[in-house]
């Protein structure tokens, strides 16, 4: 065996032996250092954990449909200014914000999706980016608690919606979405027909 491997996506069900070994290792060692870092370097609650790996997943989702948009907007107009910007997507760093900004005053999304995005940036820098603390610090999303079952669901279902409505302007065709199938109607009473129209709530 190898003293040196790199772990890889691959399917359960396709790895062999050593390479699954592997795997298992290395995903039990990476949950353990992640765990002290967490409870000894700076300390956080596990909701708060969870939350801030969430919040990065979602924008990152939202992200990634962005650049689909900005390339697709450039390839057909030629645009010099999307130019520029598809070049620091591609080659160089291109923050989240500028890429909503950018969409925005193309007119493709609405103010309101617009500001969605900017709080969603927020809370994720927030908590990305979080210090040692006295005090237990107060999330807000829409003025209420982050940390609670309200602003979870809001979240996910604001998050849901938006990227429903990028997807439509990207053409992008992956069938997943930001909310489990069959989780909203099970857990919070909203059918996948509501769900798919879902403007507000």
């Amino acid at each position: 065996m190898n003293d040196i491997m790199e772990i890889k996506y691959k399917e359960f069900e396709k790895m062999t032996e050593e390479e699954y070994i592997a795997y298992r290792d290395f995903h039990s060692e990476l949950t353990y250092l992640t765990n002290y870092l967490d409870r000894r370097i700076l300390p956080a609650e596990r909701e708060e954990v969870e939350m801030r790996s969430a919040l990065v997943n979602l924008a990152n989702a939202l992200d990634n449909e962005l650049e689909l948009i900005i390339k697709n907007v450039v390839k057909r107009n030629q645009s010099k200014d999307g130019g520029k910007l598809v070049d620091r997507i591609e080659n160089g760093f291109c923050s989240f914000k500028i890429k909503f900004e950018w969409v925005f005053k193309k007119g493709l999304i609405t103010k309101e999706q617009r500001d969605m995005m900017e709080e969603i940036r927020i809370l994720r820098n927030t908590l990305t980016h979080y210090r040692r603390s006295k005090k237990r610090p107060k999330y807000t999303y829409k003025d209420l608690p982050l940390m609670c079952g309200v602003s979870l669901r809001n979240l996910f279902l604001d998050c849901n919606s938006l990227l429903i409505s990028l997807k439509n302007i990207s053409g992008n065709k992956i069938k997943w979405d930001i909310i489990p199938p069959g989780y909203a109607e099970e857990c919070w009473g909203i059918s996948k027909k509501d769900l798919t129209h879902l403007d507000s709530h």
